[in-house]
């Protein structure tokens, strides 16, 4: 039954249901209320008929008893052929105590035989009876007219036509159907029209503006309206897309810092397989490439200057030199000892990391720094007294390798240098005048293996190995654009906690 109902109100929109559930009803109640009322309108009119009857019966019992114990039958017309006058007489009859017809008065005969007349005088009782002649429904009151002594005199009988109450009743009847059908429109055009401006104009507001919702229009937010109900609808509507829209918002914070803890993830993973890789190819080549290259050293201090063989013997060299720095940076890179921290001034490091790099590079590739300068490392540290708590081993490890890549890639400049932050925190810095990082490449460059040096040049782990030390410390290593022209890499690092500086 209920699946039933629902099927039928489905198709139903709001204002035919206010034409189903409020209109008719209200019309079958006033039609009910009508039809009720005009039958207790009849009721009391045929009462109060009936009553006036009475009341003229009684009225001409006294005239007409004293008129027939004096035997004065002219009296007894006189007094019947003034009360033809009323709307509800119809007829008037007159019978003695035998029940023989003495006196009649009416636009009509409505008699009764005289053995019945008799009869009715003998009770002496008032009654009442109903006849028909034809289609005409007559209504008579007997009153048995009585002496001073108590003795029957005779027999009142006083009648009316229903048909004239009938015939009232059926006019009322149908003014009173026209009054119900005229109100009955007037209602459901006020109940319609109050229903579009007061609910239905709102409700669509209310519908469409869903629908456009639904259609992808998320900022999208209904205008409050109407009656104190529609307003509150429409302002929790407009929370509840809000809300809606801030979880979407935060889902998709979420989904990107899963996002990122996936790649950090994957970063950590391929450390830990560099980091295995490392340990086996330092005992796989370490022994065998210190041999050679201490032999080629040997050769190298053995050999003319102007020999022949000398070029190919200072081949061998500079490559098992790039062969060991490899190696020693897949170790570092793949270093997971814990730090071992300790105070140290930035300033007179950063001077001797400065002047290693340089000679670093007039040992490693003599040749080269003939055909380009060396550049000038400046070392920018105002402040003398600046201080960190780090590995001094990673650090260095760190700082060393930005420096190499720096003196690498600049022209004629390389500067290096630290700063505080308001905060506590300190950012060392190395810059050069060089032709920097692509914007397309600097989410790569920290990555293993990655590297913009031509082959040969370079192992690509030297800012991983950076960016993992300044992650070991609880800080970052970013790149940016210098001042100089070229890449600025920094590595920041927090405030110092209770424990680390104690």
């Amino acid at each position: 039954m209920a699946r039933i109902r629902q099927a039928w109100l489905k198709p139903l929109n709001l204002r035919t249901a206010v034409v189903a559930f409020v209109v008719l009803p209200c019309l079958l109640v006033m039609g009910l209320a009508s039809g009720f009322g005009l039958r207790g309108l009849e009721t009391q009119i045929n009462a109060r008929m009936q009553e006036d009857l009475e009341l003229i019966a009684r009225t001409l019992r006294l005239p007409l008893s004293e008129a027939i114990r004096r035997d004065r039958p002219e009296l007894v017309q006189a007094a019947i052929d003034s009360t033809v006058g009323f709307d509800q007489v119809y007829a008037v009859n007159v019978y003695d105590e035998s029940g023989r017809r003495v006196a009649r008065s009416g636009r009509r005969r409505a008699s009764v035989p005289s053995r019945e007349a008799a009869e009715m005088a003998e009770q002496g009782e008032r009654l009442e009876a109903a006849a028909s002649i034809g289609e005409e429904q007559l209504v008579s009151v007997f009153q048995p007219l009585t002496t001073d002594d108590g003795r029957i005199a005779g027999l009142l009988q006083v009648t009316r036509h229903s048909g004239a109450v009938r015939g009232y009743l059926e006019r009322t009847q149908r003014l009173a159907w026209v009054a119900v059908a005229s109100a009955g429109g007037l209602l459901t055009l006020l109940i319609v029209f109050g229903h579009h401006y007061g609910v239905g104009r709102h409700a669509r507001a209310i519908e469409a503006g869903l629908e456009r919702v639904r259609e992808g229009d998320e900022r999208h937010r209904l205008s409050p309206a109407g009656v104190a109900e529609f307003r509150s609808l429409a302002v929790n509507i407009n929370r509840m897309l809000d809300g809606i829209a801030a979880s979407q918002r935060a889902l998709e914070r979420q989904r990107a810092t899963e996002a990122g803890l996936r790649d950090r993830l994957h970063q950590s993973e391929k450390m830990a397989a560099v980091g295995r890789l490392a340990a086996g190819v330092a005992h796989e080549l370490g022994s065998p490439l210190a041999t050679l290259y201490g032999r080629v050293q040997q050769l190298l201090r053995s050999t003319p200057p102007d020999a022949a063989e000398r070029a190919g013997l200072q081949a061998i060299h500079d490559a098992a030199l790039r062969m060991e720095q490899t190696i020693r940076q897949l170790l570092d890179y793949g270093r997971a000892n814990p730090l071992q921290r300790r105070r140290i001034e930035l300033a007179p490091l950063l001077r001797r990391l400065a002047a290693e790099a340089l000679a670093g590079q007039d040992d490693a590739h003599p040749a080269a720094s003939r055909m380009h300068p060396v550049p000038r490392v400046q070392v920018q540290c105002d402040d003398p007294a600046l201080t960190v708590s780090a590995d001094p081993l990673r650090l260095e490890q760190a700082l060393r390798n930005l420096l190499d890549n720096a003196v690498h890639a600049a022209r004629t400049q390389v500067a290096v240098g630290a700063e505080a932050g308001d905060d506590g925190s300190v950012r060392v810095f190395v810059g050069d005048d060089g032709p920097g990082i692509a914007p397309a490449e600097r989410d790569r460059v920290f990555e293993p293996f990655f590297t913009t040096k031509p082959v040969g040049q370079g192992t690509g782990l030297g800012l991983s190995v950076a960016a993992a030390a300044a992650a070991d410390h609880g800080g970052r290593l970013v790149v940016a654009d210098d001042p100089l022209g070229g890449a600025r890499f920094t590595i920041h690092l927090p405030p110092e906690t209770p424990d680390e500086h104690a």
